[in-house]
């Protein structure tokens, strides 16, 4: 694989996810490594049928704090960084190696998880629409 040293937008991009999500880039490589660069879009039609039904479901019977139980949160991390990926056609290859380059340094800031729940969930309603 050839490692393509990443573009400070791209790190700036890694940096915004993180904080918005509270995923640590470490977390983020492990998502962007399923995230195929050639089929965003189907990835993201079959990750999101499979989701979020479960993803709503807990939203309606428990709101945020249920949508950042570890299982759900993991779901919901991985079907807001596909969305995001096809919103913004951002290549998740140039992220996963902008997130590489973050772990390193990273020092995330301290929110409830379901502040970040709320937020990916909004930000996805944002994509869908």
């Amino acid at each position: 694989m050839i490692h393509i040293q990443p573009t400070s937008e791209m790190i700036a991009l890694v940096m915004s996810i993180c904080h918005r999500t509270g995923l640590t880039p470490a977390e983020l490589v492990a998502i962007l490594t399923e995230i195929p660069d050639d089929t965003v879009s189907q990835y993201r039609t079959l990750l999101l049928a499979e989701s979020w039904p479960q993803i709503f479901s807990a939203y309606l019977t428990g709101g945020y704090p249920a949508c950042a139980e570890p299982a759900m949160r993991d779901l919901l991390a991985r079907a807001y960084v596909v969305s995001l990926c096809y919103s913004t056609h951002a290549s998740p290859s140039l992220l996963l190696n902008a997130a590489t380059t973050c772990a390193a340094t990273w020092q995330g800031p301290a929110k409830p998880n379901s502040l970040y729940a709320a937020a990916m969930l909004h930000e996805m309603a944002d994509h869908m629409g």
